[in-house]
């Protein structure tokens, strides 16, 4: 833009960022927006990805859906930065994930985008993970839309490949007790994980979030199967 004029007539009035602050850590935050409380706001992220994915198809009625964008945070001298009058914190906008409020099918994701200048930087798995970290604070299980692009499936595949070989080695021993204390749910009511390693499909599930027919397609993809008279081990 050559002139401020245009550049300021450009410029949103309502504050940034919009939403819920559901997460944040030394580098990044991420607000949770409702595409009905936020439409127009919405209607811009779904457009912008469009730019970007080539599948990228519903911006319009948006209403249905939670969108949760990933800010990082940044110097004060950073450009394109965005001040919070509320705490003085300049945030940059990094990506975002949306999700139906609703899903039949469970999914936990619809759409995901990481903007170029931020891609190799694991914004993408940061995104992935805090996915699945809602659905269990939900006490649920859940994935992503389907079919995936050949990008997202790669990113997923990194993401359950860790996911559950850390719940298979331990490193999560708190899981389950962070799971019953925080949505008291029966599914979670197992004894300590670090006591016990004999793990079901639905076990898995429970602890990482995710569905049973992609922790099967893991377990296969990491060789951790095997086969007695046709059955799975």
């Amino acid at each position: 833009m050559r002139h401020r004029e245009t550049l300021d007539s450009h410029a949103c009035p309502d504050p940034f960022p919009r939403g819920r602050r559901v997460y944040e850590d030394a580098t990044s935050a991420l607000f949770e927006v409702d595409g009905k409380a936020h439409t127009l706001y919405c209607q811009n992220l779904c457009l912008l990805s469009k730019l970007f994915l080539d599948q990228k198809t519903i911006y319009y009625d948006i209403g249905g859906f939670l969108f949760y964008v990933l800010l990082s945070k940044q110097p004060a001298t950073a450009v394109g930065s965005f001040s919070s009058p509320a705490d003085a914190t300049e945030y940059t906008f990094v990506g975002y994930f949306s999700k139906e409020k609703s899903s039949v099918e469970r999914n936990n994701l619809a759409c995901i985008l990481v903007l170029p200048p931020f891609r190799g930087q694991s914004y993408g798995q940061l995104l992935i993970e805090l996915s699945y970290e809602l659905t269990k604070m939900e006490g649920t299980i859940g994935g992503p839309e389907q079919p995936l692009s050949s990008q997202g499936f790669h990113s997923y595949r990194s993401y359950w490949r860790r996911a559950i070989v850390q719940a298979l080695l331990g490193v999560l021993p708190q899981a389950e007790k962070y799971l019953r204390h925080s949505c008291g749910r029966k599914q979670h009511s197992s004894e300590d994980v670090v006591e016990q390693r004999v793990f079901s499909l639905s076990r898995l599930a429970q602890l990482t979030g995710i569905r049973i027919e992609d922790v099967l397609f893991t377990l296969e993809d990491l060789g951790l199967l095997g086969n007695w008279h046709g059955k799975h081990m």
